[in-house]
């Protein structure tokens, strides 16, 4: 789930923190929490097409009040599209930093390393437990 404590200018130049509520990878990281923060530096864009109401909006309250869960997520040159159960979420922005909610810093890597692990791990986990079934 997103939720965010905002700071958006008509301009869209700021977006201090976005808190992505994602307890399965912050768990991955040494410390307590549920959540990853990612700052986004100099967003040019900020939109979300809202498929069930068929429109789109850049109204982040809005896109923070979906409440919406995280699918996926895709590069195409400088933007990146989250895909959501909701919609599509499309961001436009010159850099970004990741913390976690502790507020130690992370990279992109290390967080990347920690969604490898989760997913083989859970594979691993899938295979066993398909194992255990066709045994018994």
């Amino acid at each position: 789930m997103m939720a965010a404590s905002t700071l958006l200018k008509e301009t869209c130049l700021v977006i201090s923190i976005i808190r992505v509520h994602i307890p399965y990878l912050r768990e991955m990281f040494p410390g307590r929490g549920e959540d990853i923060l990612l700052q986004l530096n100099r967003c040019q864009s900020f939109s979300m097409k809202i498929w069930e109401e068929g429109l789109i909006t850049s109204d982040a309250e809005r896109i923070v009040g979906l409440q919406t869960a995280i699918l996926s997520a895709e590069t195409e040159k400088d933007q990146v599209h989250v895909f959501t159960p909701d919609g599509e979420l499309t961001l436009e922005y010159e850099s970004y930093a990741l913390a976690l909610d502790d507020g130690t810093r992370i990279s992109h890597d290390e967080l990347l390393a920690a969604c490898m692990k989760y997913w083989d791990d859970w594979e691993e986990e899938a295979k066993k437990a398909n194992g255990a079934t066709a045994e018994s």
